[in-house]
């Protein structure tokens, strides 16, 4: 009924009134007195083919597209928007499972194998608004508002979405509603007429050519009663749904009636098959161990063994995330639940992915667990850090030279030779994105490099001005940089600063939003966007502006458009020499 806060000179306001929102209720989760979630929907994404939907409508879409699974499609203010996206094969088996929430990229790929923002980490991880724990045979993601994502590196994909988020998703876990009937809703808002149709409506962007729904001229297999009735034994798949079996106390907890169809059909599809008997009961443990239900040893020599690594053995409720090296080092963020998988030996503790004796553990860096003898690059690789077995975690400056850019290759984040590099030496000679020369003539302001307006959005926006002037032998040089962001405004002048927005700030620092300014040793300025453009201005006037592939044909300005093509670089305008025409015109000293 009351909201108090406490601003930041010491004052407390109040605001009458702050109800809750509907599907949320005041009460205190850990620790905090705030409207929260009053439950969770859960969907079920199983085998890259059978789902459920978050309101319960069962379904089958056979296609080897990726798909968006949910997505916030109607935010509100205060939202924590997220979207989950399944990526398959050509095959259409589920490859990983890519979650995006407030602007950070989460991949959860086989292995286990996870990304953050393209650059592989060691679990469990924290950042931003997630974080990502191993929990016995899968990968567990949590958001700060409660949404959960549940993986097991195979096939079985099961989404946990806070009751606040009713009635403003969209995907092919459905709209959350409430009302299963029109889940199969198009983007355009109509029902779509079937679920092949359905499932093109929800493609994920950058889905691979030729992919599609459907099963091809063959059709779809289809399994006869007498074909089942092996499969359905209590040998089989029957183990699921015996009411004296080791699910039995799941039940009344978790329906086995789902599972215990998807894993008929799989097993029928595929001949009998005894990899798809394990898959599937490997996915009903993990969902009632998910829930909190109990679930009795069901893997034995001669079914579905699971092998574990050295100083470790097979525990059918184990909490490897409690009984690892980050936990120990303070990390935070297991679940309360215990699940299927390998458990190490008494005295050994997890550590990337093996049980070691717990005295060789390693050590913890902005919420990352890091093992003995790996390093970790900063996000603009201006410091590196390495866990030591003697001297445990060190950091020295480290920095990227002139004409390299901080960029991620193959999950590792390095000083790589920048591909996209316009630069101006002594004398305002200019080279362009694609190697051509010209020459600034006169003193000013030039727009060296921005986003084009009017193109696709998936990049962060930028513009790069050089100032030039003449300097005391009168060889021109660049005096000073203006970097526009889409917060603001960055100014850096060699040997003296940075001002933000017009004010001077301390060195190093992080500006605005995922931009980094910094002071190098030999007195050059570096700034970094992340995923977007890094400028480095040398002492002595040399100015490098460094762009990644992504924004490769999407750039105006004097470096030219980077489309691999210098000849369209020096084409100019009006008459007007190719440099003269990016004068910026709002640094103008006079009017035309």
């Amino acid at each position: 009924e009351r909201l108090c806060e406490c601003g930041p000179d010491g004052q407390v306001t109040c605001q009458e009134g702050a109800d809750c929102e509907p599907y949320e209720e005041c009460r205190i989760e850990n620790g905090v007195q705030a409207c929260h979630p009053t439950g969770c929907g859960h969907c079920l994404a199983n085998g890259g083919l059978h789902y459920v939907t978050l309101d319960g409508r069962v379904y089958d879409l056979h296609g080897s597209c990726s798909y968006v699974l949910a997505s916030v499609c109607h935010p509100k203010p205060g939202d924590e928007e997220f979207s989950i996206v399944l990526e398959k094969n050509s095959a259409g088996d589920p490859q990983r499972v890519v979650v995006t929430v407030a602007g950070q990229v989460v991949g959860l790929a086989r292995g286990p194998q996870v990304t953050v923002d393209g650059e592989v980490v060691t679990l469990p991880v924290a950042t931003g608004h997630v974080s990502v724990t191993a929990e016995g045979r899968n990968i567990v993601l949590q958001t700060n508002k409660g949404m959960k994502v549940l993986f097991d590196g195979d096939a079985h994909i099961l989404m946990s979405i806070p009751s606040s988020f009713r009635g403003r998703l969209c995907g092919l876990c459905g709209n959350f509603n409430g009302n299963w009937s029109d889940d199969f809703v198009l983007p355009s808002g109509a029902v779509a007429p079937n679920v092949e149709a359905f499932g093109t409506a929800w493609r994920a962007p950058g889905s691979s050519l030729g992919c599609g729904e459907g099963c091809g001229p063959q059709g779809c297999p289809v399994c006869l009663a007498e074909e089942t009735q092996a499969y359905e034994k209590n040998d089989a798949c029957g183990k699921i749904r015996d009411p004296h079996g080791p699910f039995a106390a799941c039940h009344k907890v978790l329906s086995p009636l789902e599972y215990f169809r998807q894993c008929v059909y799989d097993m029928c599809a595929h001949k009998g098959d005894k990899a798809y008997l394990c898959r599937s009961l490997a996915a009903y443990t993990a969902a009632c161990q998910a829930a909190g239900a109990a679930v009795k040893p069901w893997r034995t020599d001669s079914v579905c063994p699971l092998q574990c690594p050295a100083h470790s053995h097979y525990s059918i409720c184990t909490r490897s995330c409690q009984g690892s090296c980050a936990a120990l080092s303070g990390l935070t963020g297991c679940t309360t639940r215990c699940f299927e998988g390998c458990e190490c030996d008494d005295h050994f503790l997890l550590s990337h992915g093996v049980c070691i004796p717990a005295q060789d553990c390693g050590c913890v860096h902005n919420g990352q667990y890091m093992p003995v003898n790996s390093s970790l690059m900063s996000s603009d690789c201006s410091e590196r850090c390495f866990c030591s077995p003697n001297n445990g975690l060190t950091c020295h400056e480290a920095g990227c030279p002139s004409g390299h850019v901080c960029e991620i290759q193959a999950g590792v984040r390095e000083c790589q030779a920048a591909r996209g590099l316009c630069s101006i030496s002594v004398g305002a000679n200019l080279t362009t994105f694609d190697g051509a020369h010209n020459a600034i003539s006169s003193p000013g302001v030039y727009e060296l490099s921005s986003r084009c307006p009017g193109l696709q959005k998936n990049v962060p926006w930028y513009r790069v001005l050089a100032d030039v002037q003449p300097c005391h032998n009168n060889d021109k040089i660049v005096s000073k940089v203006h970097i526009f962001f889409q917060d603001g405004l960055v100014t850096v002048i060699p040997s003296k600063g940075a001002w933000v927005n017009g004010l001077r700030v301390d060195l190093p620092a992080t500006v605005l939003t995922s931009v980094s300014v910094r002071r190098m040793p030999d007195g050059s300025m570096l700034v970094h966007q992340k995923a977007g453009v890094t400028v480095w201005l040398g002492k002595d006037g040399l100015l490098d502006v460094m762009v990644g592939d992504d924004l490769a044909a999407m750039l105006c300005g004097a470096c030219g458009n980077f489309d691999g093509d210098q000849t369209n670089d020096a084409y100019g305008s009006q008459g007007k020499t190719p440099i003269e025409k990016w004068r910026a015109q709002d640094f103008s000293p006079c009017s035309n």
